[in-house]
């Protein structure tokens, strides 16, 4: 069938345009051309490349427009933020938390696509906050991570977690309920900047983390924390500590503009973390409220390394995807959004994952 893929009312950069092009492709699409805003292209199912490619609006097919999958969650998502005419990068769960360093999720899925888009399985051993990994799920391959560090780990496996969670209203009602009590526990201990017993964190890291923090801030801090289980959280509680995580750097003594660990070089008064956080919650709700039904099962992202003999442990057979990071040079003034550019896919022949073609 003879169709026309419209690109996205955004202004596109030239890599993104190429890799529109690719996508096609890879999804089958034969006599691929450029046309004004957009490519026509002949397909058997102009329907697959409505649901699965990344950059564009729509695919016209004899007069009728079939509204691309991608560009209407990122409507919905800018719709209820005011809208505007731009990409969404922080749609669904991949705005929960600020992490640095991580690539737009158009960039992971594309790739998923033009690399293997039959591939029913990608392990992402640099997992970072989970981007490959969770557009993975989205798109509907088994999928999982490991990362060295255990922030990184907790943040993607709590937002892999989210996005296959059953009943996301009855999460958003138990996160709702609970954030209220963290939100008068923080509120309280900055007050009073009396300390809680959080019997589940080591003396030697309360008695660390007091030195990044103001006293009032830090005793906000510990009576929030002292509420949240210290193991078997449900989901709500893991939301929950994923939002304080991503206020901490904007509430304590460390120089948020600074990607080493300074301190602020000018006196400083922490802010009311009440307000913060339900702010935070708030965006969570906005975000949770946003996610499709997925089919997926629950991807899962742990400490670990590449090295790791159980990496490909319960992903079934099939063709498989390896997220490979190459090292990052460090941050300077002049090198900016590098984990763009420093971020492949390899598709391993199935008898041999000990040797990875790079495509």
């Amino acid at each position: 069938m003879n169709a026309t893929a419209r690109l996205a009312d955004y202004r596109h950069f030239e890599y993104e345009r190429t890799l529109a092009k690719m996508e096609l492709k890879a999804l089958g699409a034969a006599q691929v051309r450029e046309v004004a805003g957009g490519y026509s292209f002949v397909h058997s199912n102009p329907l697959h490349i409505a649901t699965r490619a990344t950059y564009f609006a729509d695919v016209m097919v004899d007069g009728e427009v079939i509204p691309a999958a991608q560009r209407h969650i990122e409507l919905e998502h800018l719709k209820s933020r005011g809208g505007s005419r731009r990409q969404a990068t922080r749609f669904g769960v991949h705005g929960f938390h600020e992490y640095k360093g991580k690539f737009n999720p158009q960039l992971a899925r594309a790739l998923i696509n033009i690399v293997d888009a039959s591939a029913q399985a990608l392990v992402d051993p640099f997992a970072g906050s989970g981007t490959a990994v969770l557009e993975a799920q989205r798109l509907g391959l088994a999928a999982s991570g490991r990362d060295r560090s255990p922030i990184a780990a907790f943040i993607a496996d709590v937002k892999t977690e989210a996005l296959t969670f059953g009943d996301h209203q009855a999460l958003m009602k138990r996160l709702a309920a609970f954030s209220v009590q963290v939100g008068d526990a923080l509120k309280r201990g900055q007050d009073t900047e009396e300390l809680a017993v959080v019997p589940w964190l080591h003396t030697s890291s309360q008695v660390y983390l007091s030195q990044w923090f103001t006293t009032n801030a830090f005793g906000g801090l510990t009576a929030a924390l002292a509420l949240h289980r210290g193991s078997s959280r449900p989901l709500h509680e893991r939301l929950s500590l994923l939002a304080i995580s991503s206020i901490l750097r904007g509430a304590s003594l460390q120089d948020p503009q600074d990607l080493r660990v300074r301190r602020r070089k000018d006196a400083f008064v922490a802010p009311p973390l009440r307000d913060l956080y339900l702010e935070r919650i708030d965006r969570f709700m906005i975000g949770l409220g946003e996610l499709e039904p997925l089919g997926a099962a629950r991807a899962r992202v742990t400490v670990g390394s590449a090295h790791d003999g159980d990496l490909f442990q319960n992903l079934g057979g099939g063709r498989r995807l390896i997220v490979r990071s190459l090292p990052m040079p460090q941050p300077s003034p002049t090198s900016t959004r590098t984990g763009c550019l420093c971020w492949r896919l390899v598709s391993p022949h199935p008898s041999n994952y000990g040797r990875w073609k790079s495509r």
